[in-house]
């Protein structure tokens, strides 16, 4: 169910400081990530190859993790370097280590063939590393199948209703057919709405912003490593914004958002939303963080309570309409890339 051969998102950069180690669950594996002494990023199974105790529940020692229930160390490519009472170490005795790339403001990881991992294949994530856009990082655990919250994402009629006090506001949303194309390793979809009200939680934090606003949103999918990233805006009616032109007072957005399987009923959700305006308003900032974790916390609840539909039930009757071309497309590549991916590992 899972693509192995792919880059995921495994932690926020922060989240790793030299001396911490960090445990997460990621593919139904047990990883440990932590940072050498010069600050690169490391992953290693967190699970000590001796008698299958957490290292996570070791210590650091420079470079290397030492397991606290018999004293064995490890470096970082996994080799055990030290045995108590043992000067013979026989290269057999390691624990997994995995490719670490840390790019964009994310630890990636590659959770696949090691030989197959290309750092060129990472997909570029420029605006969290622009100076040109302000953001903070937000993370969600969600109790429930990466494919239901994927399934979500590539349906944005879905505002209108789960979203109507949040980021919908207007029932334009699911009115409005989308444009679908391909894209390499993707699709692109576009929706736009002239003329649309002030959608709630953008008055919160522009109450400036008088409508109605012309409105878009244009969001590409990228199958390896689940993947989103949205452009969307906000813009005064009527002065050419759908068209392209730069218009004075617009409000421009760019979310990005990372699905992470960490069991086949659970997902690590990573996001941010960035803005290319009022960079350094920290209040603002926070703002918007607390707006995107509301309106994320609507969507946890609906699709963990679908979850457990679908664990009762089962999901093989589920019914595709017009709305949901989007969501047929993203189901349909990642059958082919899942496919893809068992037969590289059987070749």
């Amino acid at each position: 169910m899972f693509i192995e051969n792919a880059w995921y998102v495994g932690a926020w950069p922060e989240e790793l400081q030299f001396g911490n180690l960090l445990s997460r669950r990621i593919l139904g594996q047990q990883i440990l990530f932590y940072r050498q002494a010069d600050g690169t990023a490391t992953a290693l199974i967190d699970e000590c190859c001796h008698r299958k105790a957490p290292l996570s529940v070791g210590v650091q020692e420079a470079d290397n993790v030492r397991c606290m229930y018999h004293g064995l160390v490890f470096a970082p490519d996994g080799r055990c370097v030290e045995i108590p009472g043992q000067d013979v170490i026989s290269p057999r005795i390691r624990v997994r280590s995995y490719p670490v790339v840390e790019q964009d403001g994310y630890i990636w990881i590659w959770m696949g063939e090691p030989e197959r991992a290309k750092t060129e294949d990472i997909i570029p994530r420029p605006w969290q590393a622009s100076s040109e856009w302000a953001w903070k990082p937000g993370y969600v655990h969600v109790g429930a199948d990466y494919r239901l919250i994927m399934d979500n994402l590539l349906d944005f009629s879905h505002l209108s209703f789960v979203h109507q006090n949040s980021f919908g506001g207007s029932r334009s949303m699911a009115n409005t057919q989308a444009k679908i194309e391909r894209i390499d390793g993707g699709i692109r979809i576009k929706r736009q709405y002239p003329s649309d009200p002030v959608p709630p939680y953008i008055s919160r934090l522009a109450p400036t912003l008088e409508g109605p606003v012309d409105r878009w949103q244009t969001y590409e999918w990228r199958t390896l490593g689940n993947l989103l990233d949205l452009d969307s805006g906000f813009a005064p009616a009527g002065k050419g914004a759908l068209d392209g032109v730069d218009v004075p007072g617009a409000l421009r957005f760019h979310s990005i958002q990372s699905l992470t399987p960490e069991t086949e009923t659970s997902t690590h959700y990573f996001w941010s939303y960035t803005r290319n305006f009022d960079l350094d308003n920290e209040a603002l900032s926070d703002k918007i963080l607390d707006e995107t974790y509301a309106g994320l916390e609507e969507d946890k609840v609906m699709i963990e309570a679908q979850q457990q539909v679908v664990l009762r039930t089962g999901d093989h009757d589920l019914m595709a309409l017009s709305m949901d071309a989007g969501v047929v497309q993203g189901r349909n590549m990642l059958k082919r890339a899942l496919a893809e991916d068992r037969g590289a590992a059987a070749a």
